[in-house]
């Protein structure tokens, strides 16, 4: 794969998240408006199994499935009909499941969300196989494209059934259709690709895929529950829906936030790959610049926006989601741990550790479930937000154990103090100051800035190496 092509699809990913990411925010901050905290919160959860039920057909196996059409482009037709074979076993019990799920765990205003709901998972499956197969081919371009269709689509019959007065199931029959819509555009376009002609069924292939299942099927339980199972406990309690809505307001922000790490993480990860592999002391000397600059910034506007989250929900929101100011405020904190946890991922993925990643997400997820259980019964939706942010805390001092027993990353090199010590000093300032909000933020900042800079947090050599490692990466990148 050249240079451009690469240049081309990770344009075509970072699109695609982002502007789907901006659809559906609006989305919910005009139902959040119109529907009030218990709407969205029927909705939310709705839409959050949705989301979950999306990543599990395959049971993780895209990854192997874009790896070995990458390799063997010619199989294209047999992988994607091995896939299907085995996502569509797979969406058959995630079907009743989920019906289940809905007609014993919710009330009988939402039985019927639920059976369609459940219906989602059958074009889903197929979605999701031939998705896998077109990135092992590099079709990111019409994946992003048919993606960002379906949210425009999905968004503007859901904004213009919420005026008419629709109810809540009208909204999952648009999720239903809007997934019928996307296999249709894939169906269009594997058909330039795949030659029906040949024998596509292929036991052999199916069967190994089902035995490189478990380990993968693992990683993706894992990661895709942290994160996502918060709001379905909280949907599940006695004041589930109001709670539920009162924390997705705050959570849909959190969730725009942490897009901010994911595309430095892509951005970066090329990166560290190419110079852990020539130059591993470099590569811990430039990994320690990058995570403090990182910081440095990211922490100053962890409490700009902390100090300024009554009025973000209010202008998102309303007026009616005035409990969630300090669950927003905690899940700010977990967006700075999530910076964090994405660059350390980072330092071990380049050092080609990825056994590693099992381990750190099976304890994070052992640690966020318990939390959950321990904490919504008696907080709701507070307990929430302070589980996750527990979990993504535990995260990255897993990660960093492994990080410095492995990479040589340490305490000392990431400056965690002067950074500690000069957040702390922002904060006292901003909240001593009895000026208006931005006067008092403009001076905490500067305080901040000074600080780090006479404790060395951050210095001038600092930003020096930062140019460098992007000058390189560009000269790189070139040849």
């Amino acid at each position: 794969m050249n240079f451009r092509l690469a240049l081309k699809n990770l344009f075509s990913l970072s699109l695609m998240r982002i502007l789907t990411a901006l659809i559906s925010f609006a989305l919910f901050g005009f139902i959040a408006r119109v529907w009030g905290p218990d709407g969205l919160g029927e909705y939310s959860t709705i839409f959050t199994y949705f989301i979950f039920l999306m990543q599990f057909p395959l049971l993780g196996l895209h990854i192997v499935v874009a790896r070995d059409v990458a390799a063997h482009h010619d199989n294209i037709g047999r992988y994607i009909t091995a896939s299907c074979w085995l996502s569509l076993c797979t969406s058959s019990v995630l079907a009743i499941v989920v019906g289940a799920v809905g007609l014993f765990a919710y009330e009988e205003s939402m039985h019927w969300s639920f059976i369609v709901l459940a219906l989602t998972c059958f074009p889903t499956a197929i979605i999701v196989s031939i998705e896998s197969a077109l990135i092992g081919r590099e079709k990111m371009t019409v994946i992003s494209k048919v993606n960002i269709i379906e949210s425009i689509a999905r968004s503007i019959l859901s904004v213009l059934l919420v005026m008419a007065g629709a109810p809540l199931i009208t909204l999952v029959i648009v999720l239903l259709l809007g997934r019928i819509i996307s296999l249709g555009f894939y169906i269009l376009e594997i058909r330039k690709v795949m030659d029906f002609g040949r024998a596509l069924i292929n036991f052999a292939l199916i069967k190994q895929l089902v035995k490189q299942a478990p380990l993968f099927f693992g990683i993706l339980l894992f990661s895709a529950s942290i994160g996502k199972l918060d709001l379905i406990f909280l949907s599940l309690t006695e004041e589930g829906m109001h709670d539920a809505g009162i924390y997705s307001a705050a959570f849909k922000i959190y969730e725009m936030g942490i897009m901010v790490p994911a595309m430095i993480s892509v951005v970066l990860f090329p990166v560290f790959s190419r110079l852990y592999t020539h130059n591993r002391k470099e590569f811990t000397t430039q990994f320690s610049v990058i995570t403090r600059i990182v910081s440095g910034v990211g922490l100053p506007c962890t409490i700009v926006v902390c100090a300024l989250a009554s009025d973000i929900l209010s202008m998102i929101f309303g007026s009616l989601y005035q409990e969630s100011i300090f669950l927003f405020q905690l899940l700010s904190g977990a967006i700075f741990c999530t910076a964090l946890d994405q660059l350390l991922s980072i330092a071990l993925l380049s050092a080609k550790q990825e056994r590693l990643e099992l381990k750190v997400l099976a304890s994070t997820f052992i640690v966020y479930v318990a939390s959950l259980l321990l904490l919504i019964p008696v907080y709701g939706s507070l307990g929430a937000a302070i589980a996750t942010l527990v979990a993504l805390v535990m995260k990255v001092f897993v990660r960093y154990y492994y990080a410095s027993t492995i990479v040589g990353v340490s305490l000392e090199s990431l400056k965690v103090h002067p950074l500690l010590i000069s957040g702390v000093a922002m904060s006292l300032v901003m909240y001593l100051l009895p000026t208006n909000i931005v006067v008092s933020i403009c001076i905490s900042f500067i305080a901040y800035i000074v600080v780090l800079w006479a404790l060395k947090g951050v210095t001038k050599s600092d930003l020096q190496q930062l140019s460098m490692i992007f000058a390189s990466n560009k000269s790189s990148s070139g040849s």
